[in-house]
């Protein structure tokens, strides 16, 4: 078969049929997989041939637009707080995994300030606006964070990933 290839994911294959009793002509339209093995053909007459095309097609492209939805909002879900690429993985026994605002994947048994900066390391001001630390007066200071809110809010968020099995850790690839 002719490959077309349609996205990174989705591959079409198109080609021509004949019958070789009738000499009828047909196309060939499949899905493949990521070989290029067809996973799902249909064969049709050229002139149906458009309509089925685009039917396919638009089949491909609302699979692989939901696709993408779905992971943008578990990404969103698992971040700790807005404009920051930290993200939280899971949870297994005392250790709490994120994804570090460098990519790597990091472990706290022990909340507190150091292991909070060092996840977060440049990123670090973002938690000063979400996490705000006030003084007597009741006015934020700037810079500085609430260690504990923070700490809550991280623990929630790995929470709600879930327990991690042994020797997996679902979570985002830079």
């Amino acid at each position: 078969m002719n490959h077309h290839q349609f996205d990174d994911t989705n591959r079409v294959a198109f080609d021509t049929v004949t019958n070789k009793d009738t000499g009828e002509v047909s196309l060939a339209v499949s899905i493949c997989d990521d070989l290029g093995e067809p996973t799902d053909t249909v064969y049709m007459h050229p002139a149906a041939a458009m309509s089925a095309m685009t039917a396919l097609m638009m089949r491909l492209v609302d699979a692989t637009r939901s696709a993408r939805k779905v992971a943008k909002l578990d990404a969103q879900r698992r971040r700790i707080v807005a404009n920051s690429t930290v993200e939280a993985l899971g949870v297994k026994d005392d250790c709490f995994y994120f994804c570090d605002s460098l990519g790597q994947v990091r472990t706290i048994t022990k909340f507190n300030q150091p292991k909070i900066v060092g996840i977060f390391m440049h990123e670090t001001p973002v938690l000063a606006s979400h996490f705000p630390m006030f003084d007597r007066d009741a006015q934020s200071i700037p810079g500085r964070f609430n260690v504990s809110a923070a700490a809550q809010a991280m623990i929630s968020a790995c929470a709600e990933c879930g327990v991690i099995a042994d020797g997996t850790i679902d979570g985002p690839v830079f």
